[in-house]
């Protein structure tokens, strides 16, 4: 996870937050995890 700070401009300023960011190379992973788990218990006895 990588901690991104996200600007936002309004007619009074710019307010900014810290957002929590996935990249998409850990999206792609978590589910190829997910999917071999899924395979495995289906293949399980």
């Amino acid at each position: 996870m990588i901690d991104e700070l996200y600007l936002r401009e309004t007619g009074d300023g710019t307010i900014g937050r810290r957002v929590r960011v996935r990249p998409a190379f850990v999206e792609q992973a978590l589910d190829a995890v997910e999917s071999l788990a899924d395979r495995l218990d289906a293949t399980a006895p």
